[in-house]
């Protein structure tokens, strides 16, 4: 159980998080809805899930 709370996140975790966004729930701090990265994931994904694990698994 505990070693759940150390794991790393995966790449399809943050992809999954990302998806599950509503595609037009109100903008992030970037001003962009959902539905930029719902619709660009292809262009955009590999960025995004990077710098997200970046954060999450090395603090930044």
């Amino acid at each position: 159980m505990y070693l759940d709370l150390s794991a790393s996140f995966t790449r399809e975790e943050v992809t999954q998080a990302i998806m599950d966004i509503k595609a037009l729930a109100a903008p992030g701090p970037d001003g962009l809805p959902a539905l930029f990265y719902h619709n660009y994931w292809d262009i955009v994904g590999d960025d995004i899930i990077n710098m997200v694990l970046n954060v999450l698994n090395h603090n930044g």
